[in-house]
């Protein structure tokens, strides 16, 4: 078979019947008549019948192009009650003249929903605050951040499905409420105490005299768009002292030179630009919204730059757009709760760090997934929980045997990997 321009190409492909087969010709084996159906083939159906019942195929926005509102919502249910706080503003910063203000909800569940599990009545909760204010037309050309104490709506949300049939339903409402609006909506999962102090909590139990309800700033409480050493300079100086080799702190406009270890440049004599490369360590601290994309630049140059040491640093809210890739790339990942003296209480989230070392020239290549990498995970873990300032020297000894593995030999570097707690690295590298 010869396609249109093949003859002037000199391309042949061949004829059709050699490059189309069927399945039975592969296998030997006749497709069947029918198949068996699996128990929630039915509820699969009438879900895709509810999103293609338009007569007009529904919009689902991906990237806003005009968004005149933004929408920050927390939702809570307690016990018997359940409410919900939400403000809108203009340009992401100067609340909206409005008469409304905050707007909030407070009410208590029916009988036959009180029954249901945490997971379903929090669920409940965000998608009938939402459809409301779908009903009441705040959301046309609007971008919603809303917030929930309860993981598994934010989890359910972001793969678009569940094993829970209630909780299915609820997904598939959450995204028809999308489409009909032609809404980006956000649910993020937030720490217990953040709602507390924000007054959402208070609200379901019918009380209106905490956070927001009390007269503070509703944005005070949604720091997307803060990076955790803006939020506590100390945990900078914190890093700096088991870093190591003159850390260096990374602003967004880094990421795609200095991070990749780009430092300068200068032209040749036939004008072209040749970049200076020197590696050191970096500090990567995003704000949780622009996490995904730190982290891409950072996977792009350590694979690119394999001397260097990256560290990535951010508080666990929007996990679900970075969390796996920070997994994916880091040697070392750790959680500092907010019991810790430079990560304080205040802070309502623990700050997830990943440390990145530099790759081996010998099996394994990298220290992800060795056994002292799993053993420094546990060590780690009682040392927050016991001792937080016990973690620092730790984790400088830690650094500073992995900048030493490039230049071992093969044989002792499957020895450190392998060895057994209280191993040292030999001052001799020899094998």
């Amino acid at each position: 078979m010869k396609r249109k321009g093949d003859e002037e190409s000199g391309r042949d492909f061949g004829t059709e019947s050699e490059e189309v087969h069927s399945s039975q010709e592969i296998t030997g084996i006749p497709p069947p008549v029918s198949v068996p159906a699996v128990p929630r083939t039915r509820g699969d159906v009438e879900a895709m019948n509810r999103f293609f019942s338009p007569a007009k195929p529904p919009v689902v926005t991906v990237r806003s192009s005009t968004v005149l509102t933004i929408t920050y919502g927390f939702g809570d249910a307690s016990g018997l009650g359940k409410g919900s706080t939400i403000e809108d503003f203009r340009n992401g910063c100067t609340p909206m003249p409005s008469v409304e203000g905050i707007r909030y909800r407070i009410g208590v569940w029916e009988a036959d929903e009180a029954g249901e599990s945490s997971n379903y009545r929090e669920f409940t909760n965000v998608v009938e605050a939402l459809e409301e204010d779908g009903d009441a037309g705040r959301l046309q050309y609007c971008e919603v951040f809303f917030f929930t104490d309860n993981a598994t709506v934010e989890t359910a949300l972001f793969k678009g499905t569940s094993s829970s049939q209630t909780l299915l339903d609820l997904v598939i409402r959450f995204h028809l409420l999308r489409a009909k609006y032609q809404v980006k909506i956000h649910v993020i999962h937030c720490a217990g105490t953040r709602m507390i102090a924000q007054g959402t909590d208070g609200v379901s139990r019918g009380c209106l005299l905490d956070g927001v309800m009390a007269g503070k700033p509703f944005l005070s409480f949604v720091p997307l768009h803060k990076s955790a050493l803006e939020r506590s300079p100390d945990l900078e100086d914190w890093i700096s002292s088991w870093a190591g080799g003159d850390p260096e702190f990374l602003q967004p406009i880094d990421w795609f030179r200095r991070g990749h270890d780009m430092d300068g440049g200068k032209l040749d004599e036939e004008g072209y630009w040749h970049p200076i490369i020197r590696s050191g360590t970096f500090v990567w601290s995003p704000p949780p919204a622009a996490a995904d994309v730190a982290l891409e630049e950072l996977r792009k140059a350590r694979i690119k730059r394999t001397k260097s040491i990256h560290i990535f640093v951010c508080p666990r809210l929007m996990t679900p757009h970075w969390q796996r890739q920070m997994w994916r790339a880091a040697d070392l990942v750790f959680t500092v709760p907010v019991v810790a003296p430079f990560w304080p209480v205040s802070m309502h989230e623990p700050v997830l760090i990943g440390i990145c070392l530099p790759f081996c020239r010998h099996y394994p290549w990298q220290l992800r997934g060795t056994p002292k990498m799993y053993h420094a995970q546990g060590k780690l873990r009682n040392l927050f929980k016991t001792n937080p300032l016990a973690a620092g020297p730790f984790l400088c000894k830690l650094l500073q045997d992995g900048r030493r593995y490039p230049s071992m030999s093969g044989k002792l570097v499957i020895k450190l990997l392998c060895i057994k707690e209280g191993g040292q690295i030999p001052h001799s590298l020899g094998s």
